[in-house]
């Protein structure tokens, strides 16, 4: 989990530069190493799909936004 929020926090970064791409990137990755953490909570996996909603929001991909907002 230490390093998933790592790498959420480079998506974080990447997202606040308008680096829509690689902040996916990153977050996506985050979400695979939460996802697959033993003593990950489920706040953690809530809170980076919401980012990659967001992201997606950012980018005008709704249908995109939709998927992870509503998983």
């Amino acid at each position: 989990p230490d390093i998933a929020e790592s790498t959420k926090y480079i998506g974080l970064f990447y997202d606040k530069q308008g680096e829509y791409e690689k902040a996916l990137e990153y977050y996506k990755n985050s979400f695979e190493m939460y996802k697959n953490a033993a003593n990950s909570n489920h706040s953690d996996i809530a809170e980076i799909l919401n980012n990659i909603s967001i992201v997606y929001l950012n980018k005008s991909e709704y249908e995109q936004a939709l998927e992870y907002g509503d998983k």
